[in-house]
């Protein structure tokens, strides 16, 4: 008997039960205030012992935070790129860290033992204020992310591509990170009331693959929360689509004038060299078979009308390779294909 009333008592569910503090007028949410500070100090205690001694070699807790922050990193610099991970890195990380130990502090550890006046103890990521508050923080963080960059120029985003879509743009961004919190609070609400609900009915060993489920539940919100925040501060930096566009055709154009710059120059060169050579072989050329007339008439003078028609035959030929050559020449600078 003992036993079932201690089950029920580990498994006993309550909703819409809060434990508040008065504290000078305001009203503070004791619950989430306790585990909160729960999990804020083991993450520290855990930074504490794997920083505390470090060693080339990391051990134990060096080795685990070490590899934590890997991970964190990985979250980061695949969302908001090599250049600009690092001055992120601190609220993606402080986001995906506080998230992971509020859900598995709520899966793991047996807060129904500890007894409040009201309510009872649970992880804060079960309360739609703590999600909401989170939220919120990712929106102003991307907002200060884009005005930190582009400045005022960062609202002219919310009139593209037209002012009329202005309401709509601004309700976009703020959509965004509730629609994550709504999801992360109904995630973990629904884990801890399934496990509640199969413990009470079901004693303790039933719902521990349920517990698992659980988990790994946490853990990927945890994941999507973190991947999904430094999305959007990406978003912010980015530029906006006109401004982009435009230096897309800034720099096209800029590059076909280097690029007309660089074939004009080509061909001139390449004029002057296929005149040059056109002109420099057939000129040997002539010169030569010149020569060789004159001494052949020399030699011969009753052959002499047989060398000259010869002659006169050969350096037309000739002559033709220096047309060619200039044929090329005025293709190459009139009419390019290459060129703009």
């Amino acid at each position: 008997m003992d036993f079932i009333n201690n089950s029920i008592l580990l498994a006993g569910v309550e909703i819409g039960t809060h434990y508040y503090w008065e504290i000078a007028g305001f009203s503070l949410h004791g619950q989430v205030f306790i585990v909160s500070w729960v999990v804020i100090g083991l993450l520290l205690t855990a930074a504490f012992l794997g920083a505390s001694d470090p060693k080339r070699i990391p051990e134990s807790w060096q080795n685990f935070m070490e590899a934590t922050v890997e991970f964190t990193q990985d979250i980061a610099r695949n969302q908001l790129g090599e250049s600009s991970y690092r001055t992120w890195l601190p609220f993606v990380s402080t986001m995906f860290l506080f998230i992971f130990g509020c859900n598995w502090a709520g899966a793991i550890i047996p807060w129904k033992l500890i007894l409040l006046p009201e309510g009872e103890l649970a992880a804060p990521t079960n309360d739609i204020n703590t999600t909401v508050a989170l939220a919120l923080l990712t929106s102003l963080t991307y907002f200060y992310a884009g005005f930190r960059k582009k400045g005022l120029g960062y609202f002219k985003r919310y009139l593209e591509p037209t002012p009329i879509l202005l309401p709509i743009n601004i309700l976009e961004d703020f959509t965004k990170p509730l629609s994550l919190s709504f999801r992360l609070f109904g995630n973990v609400l629904a884990d801890e009331l399934t496990i509640s609900v199969l413990v009470l009915l079901v004693p303790l060993f039933v719902p521990l693959p349920i517990m698992a489920l659980g988990i790994f539940a946490g853990s990927v919100q945890a994941l999507i929360f973190s991947t999904l925040a430094a999305a959007y501060i990406h978003e912010a930096l980015e530029k906006d689509t006109l401004t982009l566009n435009k230096e897309i055709k800034i720099n096209n154009i800029k590059e076909k004038k280097i690029m007309d710059s660089i074939i004009a120059a080509a061909s001139v060169i390449g004029a002057g060299l296929s005149v040059g050579l056109a002109a420099i072989g057939p000129g040997i050329g002539q010169g030569t078979a010149a020569g060789q007339a004159v001494e052949g008439i020399a030699r011969q003078p009753e052959v002499e009308n047989q060398i000259r028609g010869t002659l006169l035959l050969s350096l037309a030929f000739m002559e033709a390779l220096t047309i060619y050559g200039l044929v090329v020449a005025l293709a190459l600078l009139f009419a390019n294909p290459f060129a703009g």
